[in-house]
């Protein structure tokens, strides 16, 4: 099995990858907010959809982000108590083991909400695409 160490290690590098989610996030929705185009043009309906998508997306990020970021510090908390003890009993060696299963339960929940937020991005992608290209066409069928 690996160290506690070693997996507190792998389950910051998932903390890392759900941060640059919330990064991107962040950044669609204030490139909208900047657009009054979308906001109160033809498609605003569809925009505002849009927004609420990226909102809701980035609400869940955050609550994924504050749930890691506590669990890892307490995985640091332990490694840092049980590392103190010189003579770990076997009381202290059972929950280094317990905590070593919950730390790697965490990376399968994190690769999984990796996964989906991944694949709502790239939904949300592929509505962002479409609205720019039904726009597009109805500004040319304006000129």
């Amino acid at each position: 099995m690996k160290s506690l160490a070693m997996l507190i290690v792998q389950n910051q590098s998932n903390l890392d990858r759900l941060r640059s989610r919330l990064r991107y996030s962040r950044t669609i929705l204030r490139k909208e907010v900047l657009n009054e185009h979308q906001q109160y043009g033809p498609y605003a309906n569809y925009w505002e959809e849009w927004t609420t998508q990226a909102e809701f997306l980035l609400e869940e990020l955050t609550s994924d982000i504050a749930s890691t970021v506590i669990f890892i510090k307490e995985l640091k908390d332990f490694l840092h108590n049980y590392e103190k003890d010189e003579c770990p009993t076997k009381e202290h060696q059972k929950s280094y083991v317990a905590m070593q299963k919950l730390a790697i339960e965490a990376l399968a929940w994190q690769k999984d909400m990796i996964k989906i937020t991944d694949e709502k991005i790239s939904l949300h992608r592929e509505f962002t695409h479409k609205l720019l290209l039904v726009e597009a066409i109805d500004s040319i069928d304006e000129d």
